[in-house]
């Protein structure tokens, strides 16, 4: 299935190349932000590449910066990378294209960095002929070498993105037009900046060391994780021996270095946990076991308190071993169910931009109509999306746009602010609850009618989320005389969010009041008006 899926869009692209470049560009003219035309170019390229990967790098001074992807796999989106150090750098700095089809074999690569990605070929073209501000990337996980016309097209999607980021960057005051200053890159979307940096690229950076090593550790059996345990214990030494010229009583010996293994563990691995509980051993042994400063045969009381001493040590560093392979292994199966989905749907958009392909090439006398249809089959799959991407908050507006864009937005209008971001526990149950009242709408209610609209209005207040459904223009409304399952299973699910849903069949048409408490973190308020 995926082969013919690929066979058709090929044979699509390749009788009306021209045409899916003029889609790419009507797509790109109605882009209302920067990230919204990287996510659209990063999209296309791949599909029409029959890529397995791609990525938008923009230049931000001397770094690269992988502002956005779309792969099969996570590549390096959020990350900073020197120019120097970077192919894409390099796309840029020379302002030409590169095509490698085997990335292990050009020194320009920097193979750490791809040594944990799939990518094995790849062609990258700069965006922005004068001074490039972009690099795109394409990527593929088997050898492969892209044909003359595959680049044509590469960089006629680059030539398409840099007007599009040119429309989108504010022109400075007094500014004329001609040469001018240096063009500079457009600010990143900060919130989408991961913490971590690469160290292998940021080399010399202690901010992005000790960034690291709190998110991910330091790296197990090297050089920095033996000088860690050294330090620690070290530490542990010093602040043992203040104790005791502070003639504090009571501390046992080997207190101080029971933190240290744990420390060692969590932060370096099991070796250096073992380093840390050897030196640690040592250190008291030599320091503070009589006779002091001495290597001498132990006694059998100072044999009981090692054996005690190295049999705790033991336990922590097996315990936090078992624990740490665990999260290893969760985390690899969350990859893989990642990687699964991503390409999942990356089938389903290409099943999509052949069936956009195929109506528009059929109803080429009526392109009203093809336009029409081919905009409610690109809702339904921004439907689907919206549920992968149930791992990210997003905005009651783009919700809305993206649930009920399947029922055409034309009959929609959509008003009140924007009451934030959207948890993932909240898009799941207002998913199914817009489902349920937009397919009522689209049976019995106001949908049913060509006159037919609906109004959805939200606003905020005392913390707590209004949304309300109106439905009219439709046909005369009665209220049933039961409860149907679809209403039983609207209020209870939005119960189950700690919120409310009212409904009333009014004789104009079906009002429904849902009310919820969203986080405060989600409250970012800005109050705008749109009618759809």
């Amino acid at each position: 299935m995926e082969q013919a899926t690929k066979d058709i869009v090929r044979l699509v692209t390749r009788a009306d190349p021209g045409g899916a470049l003029a889609a790419l560009t009507r797509q790109l003219s109605d882009a209302r932000s920067i990230d919204e035309t990287l996510a659209i170019v990063s999209h296309s390229v791949r599909t029409l590449l029959q890529a397995d990967g791609a990525s938008f790098v923009l230049r931000d001074g001397d770094r690269c910066y992988y502002a956005e992807e779309d792969a099969v796999s996570p590549l390096w989106k959020g990350r900073r990378f020197p120019m120097s150090a970077c192919i894409s750098g390099w796309c840029m700095t020379h302002r030409r294209p590169v095509v490698l089809e085997d990335i292990y074999e050009d020194p320009r690569i920097p193979a750490d960095a791809y040594r944990p990605t799939f990518v094995r070929s790849l062609a990258m073209a700069p965006v922005g002929k004068d001074e490039p501000i972009a690099a795109l990337g394409v990527y593929w996980a088997e050898r492969r070498r892209p044909g003359p016309d595959e680049i044509e097209r590469l960089e006629a999607i680059a030539e398409a993105a840099g007007r599009a980021l040119a429309d989108h960057q504010p022109r400075p005051a007094g500014a004329t037009q001609g040469r001018g200053p240096r063009q500079t890159t457009p600010e990143p979307n900060k919130a989408a900046e991961p913490v971590a940096l690469d160290p292998v690229l940021e080399r010399g950076s202690l901010r992005a060391f000790m960034t690291r090593v709190r998110n991910k550790g330091l790296r197990p059996d090297s050089l920095e994780s033996s000088v860690f345990a050294i330090l620690c214990v070290l530490i542990a030494t010093l602040v043992r021996e203040g104790f005791r010229a502070s003639g504090a009583p009571g501390l046992g010996i080997f207190s101080v270095y029971y933190p240290v293994v744990l420390l060692a563990m969590l932060v370096g691995g099991r070796g250096c946990g073992i380093l840390a509980a050897a030196l640690g051993g040592l250190a008291a042994y030599y320091f503070f076991m009589p006779p002091l400063f001495e290597f001498v045969s132990p006694t059998l009381s100072d044999t009981l308190n090692l054996s005690l001493y190295g049999g705790a040590s033991a336990l922590i560093i097996l315990i936090i071993d078992r624990y740490q392979r665990d999260v290893m292994r969760l985390r690899q199966e969350d990859a893989r169910h990642l990687t699964l989905a991503r390409e999942q749907n990356h089938r389903l958009r290409n099943a999509i931009t052949v069936a956009e392909a195929i109506v528009q090439q059929s109803l080429r006398d009526l392109p009203d109509r093809g336009k029409t249809i081919a905009r409610r089959i690109r809702a339904g799959l921004a439907q689907v999306e919206m549920e992968e991407a149930g791992c990210r908050p997003v905005g009651l507006r783009e919700f809305l746009a993206s649930e009920l864009g399947l029922y055409d937005l034309a009959r929609f209008s959509l008003e009140g602010p924007d009451t934030g971001q959207l948890p993932p526990k909240v898009q799941n149950t207002l998913s199914l609850v817009f489902h349920e009242l937009a397919t009522n709408a689209l049976k019995h209610g106001a949908l049913s009618v060509p006159e037919g609209r609906v109004a959805v209005t939200s606003s905020r207040e005392d913390g707590v989320t209004k949304i309300v459904w109106l439905e009219t223009g439709g046909p005369p409304v009665q209220a049933p005389q039961k409860r149907g399952y679809g209403s039983i299973l609207m209020q209870r699910i939005v119960q189950n969010i700690d919120g409310s849903c009212t409904l009333d069949f009014r004789p104009t048409g079906l009002a429904a009041e849902i009310r919820l408490v969203l986080p405060k973190d989600s409250a970012a308020i800005r109050p705008v008006t749109y009618n759809s």
